[in-house]
């Protein structure tokens, strides 16, 4: 029985919990922090991509930086910390190449509308030979991002009645 449990199981790479590609996404979202559109472009693969929350149209390098001038104008005090007790893992896969993924808690204030910030992000990112970012998964709840928008809109609540059946 242990001989086929061992047979059943394959190598498939190495995981790191130290390691370049892991202080490369700290270094990003550092960039992030400050608005570096340079500083982050030097991270990122020519032909990178983001993907939100499995979407299947991806944003191309250029949209994803210029992203930036959004949180940048938007939000203040904007943190990003490991949410713990998780912390980032590099994989080396033999097969697929290297690989982050971290999770983490974004903080901040939305300026317009003071709503406070607090997403829970999971992000895988790839990467090429060179040590560049080629691909980033971002998987989050909306929700919040909901309420900003609603937030900028005028909205009706129900109705006053001077005259009603009801009354």
């Amino acid at each position: 029985f242990l001989g086929l449990a061992n047979y059943a199981q394959e190598k498939n790479g190495i995981v790191y919990d130290k390691h370049p590609a892991i202080d490369k996404t700290k270094s990003l979202w550092a960039a992030f922090i400050k608005g570096d559109k340079v500083a982050m472009g030097a991270m990122l693969a020519d032909s990178m991509v983001a993907f939100y929350n499995g979407s299947t149209t991806p944003q191309k390098r250029e949209n994803y930086l210029k992203s930036l001038d959004w949180w940048s104008t938007e939000f203040e005090n904007l943190k990003v910390v490991d949410d713990k007790p998780a912390y980032p893992d590099a994989i080396d896969y033999t097969k697929g190449g290297l690989w982050v993924q971290d999770w983490l808690l974004m903080t901040g204030t939305h300026k317009k509308s003071g709503i406070n910030l607090n997403l829970h992000i999971h992000n895988l990112y790839s990467f090429n030979k060179a040590g560049k970012i080629t691909s980033l998964m971002l998987y989050f709840d909306t929700e919040q991002f909901d309420a900003i928008d609603a937030s900028e809109s005028t909205q009706e609540n129900g109705k006053i009645f001077i005259n009603h059946p009801l009354i």
